[in-house]
């Protein structure tokens, strides 16, 4: 798996790659725009800072080999996930309040590892991100 084009990018470097990104696949850029509206309305897609951090976390565990990303085991990405948030001094949110027991942060990591492997992983892979 290969994360060296994995960096923050502008605005303008996102407009030409979803650009290019369309090209190649032989879709045109209006679609690839309408494509993204839809699925964010029916909630397929999320604002990056949703769940931005966890996902951070559920792709690292697979870069460092805990799981292999071909197949992640969503409990090796729970477990990754519920380790490591504590030790940056973060909490898991939902609806902007910090969940407080730990069956409560657990079952959402699991909601959020449901939902990585089902829609973010299989669009990073389509984008050519992840090999």
């Amino acid at each position: 798996m290969s994360f060296a084009n994995m960096q923050a990018h502008s605005i303008d470097e996102l407009w030409e790659l979803l650009q290019a990104s369309a090209q190649k696949a032989l879709i045109n850029f209006p679609q690839l725009i309408e494509a993204v509206m839809l699925l964010t309305g029916k909630g397929d897609l999320m604002a990056v800072q949703d769940a931005a951090a966890v996902h951070q976390l559920f792709l690292l565990a697979m870069q460092e080999g805990n799981t292999p990303a071909a197949a992640p085991d969503i409990g090796v990405l729970i477990e990754f996930a519920w380790t490591a948030l504590p030790a940056q001094g973060q909490r898991i949110l939902r609806d902007g309040k910090p969940i407080e027991s730990p069956q409560d942060n657990i079952a959402e990591l699991s909601t959020q590892a449901v939902d990585f492997i089902t829609k973010r992983l299989p669009t990073l892979r389509h984008l050519r991100l992840l090999d």
